[in-house]
């Protein structure tokens, strides 16, 4: 079935629109971060709101941001960074309904999916086992912070601007981020 005229030109403008999107991103990005063609997608998706401010905080605190646009196995993580040896997942979910219960269960999913499939492929073998971060939208139950906390998950979230953790992730994204 062929589309209309104007249904194909409105599709190849939104494409248009994000691929110049991408470019002028990448001129305002740190060099640091390899910005390649085609992958505008991981930039622009819908977390993105979410993503960025840690993105500028981590590149502005040394981090090298790692971007995997040709991976066969279709894995895009959010943030890819390595430091002096550490490296560090983040996975971001936006809370629609809900205690964030169902996020944390998709997020602690895709981070170990992630740190066996894609980190072999695009971290070098002298870094150590990766500090996985759960960022979400809006404050979680308290409860559900501290169950991905004892299982060695990162958890932070947003309040209003401010970036908030659970109890043991305080200190750490603190040493992590400055």
């Amino acid at each position: 079935m062929r589309l209309p005229n104007a249904l194909q030109r409105w599709v190849r403008d939104r494409l248009r629109v994000r691929e110049g999107m991408a470019k002028r991103l990448s001129r305002h990005l740190v060099k640091r971060i390899a910005v390649k063609r085609g992958t505008y997608r991981a930039v622009l998706r819908h977390d993105a709101r979410l993503v960025a401010p840690i993105r500028a905080r981590l590149v502005s605190a040394g981090w090298d941001i790692l971007v995997a646009s040709t991976t066969n196995l279709q894995l895009e993580a959010d943030i890819v960074a390595v430091r002096g040896g550490q490296s560090l997942i983040v996975e971001a979910k936006t809370t629609h309904q809900g205690d964030g219960r169902q996020e944390i269960r998709y997020a602690i999913g895709q981070l170990l999916d992630y740190e066996y499939f894609l980190l072999p492929q695009l971290l070098p073998k002298s870094t150590t086992k990766p500090h996985c971060l759960i960022l979400l939208e809006h404050a979680p139950r308290p409860e559900l912070s501290t169950f991905a906390e004892s299982n060695g998950f990162l958890i932070a979230w947003f309040c209003g601007k401010t970036l908030r953790a659970g109890p043991k992730t305080s200190a750490l994204l603190r040493k992590l981020i400055s």
